[in-house]
């Protein structure tokens, strides 16, 4: 009788065992996915937070080929201004128009390759969440497949030597910690990928800060001495 109470007693201790490592496979999982939703949510910031830094820096280019212009139209001003109370004669009109037609054309032409620049910036900022997240469907559809398999080759292989007098509902609770377990690698795959797509995003936005922090200070003291050089005409 002792006998059979200490195989009883061994039989309810791996069970608990057991009971004990499913409670902390799902706890566990339950973290990783928690993590994974936060990791989503921060990278979907992320892009928004690009799309407002392209916004800015196309109105900071907008307001730098408004100031262009203004300053063309100061300078026109000024000229009429002066020829009022002194007439001059313009010689090389046809070379000083071609001269004036080449800067304009190069003044648009660098406006418009800055605006090239800031939509390539904010499409490859969209491009690479989204690639990420057609990564990460691709890898949970495989992480599925290959868990079915390691369910199979689990019961037919080997799971019986560590089994003692197993039921069907030992079975399930095997079934389900491999599951846990495999799950919690493949979220751990994806945490991984969405945290050096987030680490680009960072970098990238960085480097966008810079040239709109350049562009600020650059465009700032031009619109003040364009403003003081308007307020002197009269």
């Amino acid at each position: 009788m002792d006998e059979e109470e200490e195989v009883e007693g061994i039989k309810q201790q791996m069970r608990f065992v057991k009971q004990e490592s499913l409670a902390s496979t799902r706890n566990a999982v339950r973290i990783a996915r928690e993590a994974e939703e936060t990791a989503r949510a921060t990278l979907d910031k992320l892009g928004d937070q690009s799309d407002r830094f392209a916004s800015t820096e196309n109105h900071l280019d907008l307001a730098k080929a408004h100031h262009s212009r203004a300053v063309d139209e100061t300078t026109n001003l000024e000229a009429l201004n002066r020829s009022i109370f002194r007439p001059n004669m313009t010689w090389n009109k046809a070379q000083k128009r071609d001269k004036e037609e080449q800067r304009l054309r190069a003044r648009h032409n660098s406006e418009q390759e800055e605006r090239e620049e800031t939509r390539r910036e904010q499409f490859e900022s969209r491009q690479r969440i989204e690639e990420t997240y057609r990564g990460l469907d691709r890898a949970t559809g495989d992480a599925q497949v290959q868990g079915a398999k390691a369910r199979a080759q689990g019961r037919s292989n080997g799971r019986q030597r560590y089994q003692f007098e197993a039921t069907e509902s030992d079975e399930e609770v095997e079934d389900e910690i491999d599951e846990n377990l495999n799950e919690l690698g493949s979220l751990a795959g994806r945490l991984k990928t969405l945290a050096v797509t987030a680490g680009k995003q960072v970098d990238a936005q960085n480097q966008r800060l810079g040239v709109i922090t350049a562009k600020v200070d650059e465009l700032d003291p031009k619109l003040v001495r364009a403003t003081r050089r308007l307020e002197r005409i009269k």
